[in-house]
Order: structure tokens, then sequence, then C-alpha cells
């Protein structure tokens, strides 16, 4: 569609020189439609210390074999995390925290973070959410190719225990 855009270009995680680029695009409508597509959720049950928790993620053109988890409590103490590979990139890190409060969960590939990690993590009675508790990130948000899916995630905490739209 015609408007003004701003073209972002990278090569190994660096700008090029001149970007970003501002875009002026002239024409008209492709005639395409945008669809908007809306997802209720149920808001997670609080984590307490002493039980279970795991997460499943997508981590595409990762390796099993380099993947790691790690959780650090308030205090800062870390621990590894059982690391359980399931199929096409979804693998499924599990930990059983000891203490409430905010934890963060580092999960590395080949050492190095992935694309969001470390991540925060609450764990006992959860404060009052708000639009600033959210947080966006992943490889669909950090580059794309046109025609293909692009994933990301979302995170949020939503103490009053609503639906949280993603």
């Amino acid at each position: 569609a015609p408007g003004i855009y701003i073209l972002n270009v990278r090569f190994s995680d660096d700008h090029v020189p001149g970007s970003p680029f501002l875009l002026n695009v002239g024409g008209s409508a492709s005639g395409r439609t945008r669809e908007t597509l809306t997802k209720q959720m149920e808001a997670a049950e609080a984590s307490v210390p002493n039980k279970l928790c795991e997460f499943i993620l997508q981590i595409p053109g990762t390796n099993p074999f380099d993947m790691e988890a790690a959780v650090a409590d308030p205090s800062g103490t870390s621990e590894l995390c059982d690391v359980m590979d399931l199929e096409d990139f979804h693998y499924k890190i599990m930990f059983t925290p000891k203490a409430t409060g905010t934890h963060t969960l580092s999960v590395r590939h080949k050492g190095m973070h992935i694309s969001g990690s470390p991540f925060q993590y609450s764990v006992g009675q959860l404060n009052l959410g708000g639009c600033h508790k959210v947080q966006v990130g992943g490889p669909g948000l950090e580059k794309g190719e046109a025609g293909m899916p692009a994933e990301f995630k979302i995170e949020s905490i939503n103490g009053a225990g609503r639906r949280v739209p993603v």
C-alpha cells in the first residue's frame, strides 16, 4: 500500500551503511485486504515454589544437542533446567523453583542466548498487570520473508486473572 515506510537492512545483525532507510511508496493500493487475528487465552495458573514449571518453545534452526537452559532465583542461585526435545524444533523446558519472586530463565543454543532470552518468570503471587508488563519478541519481528509465516511470542502478566488477547 502507498505510504511512508522505514526499511532496516542488516548484514550479520549490523545495519548496512545508511540503514534504516525512509521509503516513500507511491502508486495505488493493490486491493489486498488485511486480516487481524485475535485469540483469547485463559491466564496461566500462578507458579508456586516446589511445583514443576514447564515451558514449550519453538526455536527454528536449532540442534537439540546444542540446547541448554538455566534458571536463576531472586537470590542469584542458578541451576540447570531439563530440556526435552519434542519434534519440529519444539523443546520442553522444565524446572522446579524453590523460592518466590522473579526468576530469570536463560535459554541458549551453542552457548548463545536465543531471541528474547533471558526471560523473566514470576513465582508466587502475581502483582497487578498492565500494558507495561507485555513483551513481544522473536525472529518473526526481527526479520521476515514475503509469503512466509513470521513467528514471535507475546509474554504478558495479568494478575487480575482475566483473558489476555494474543
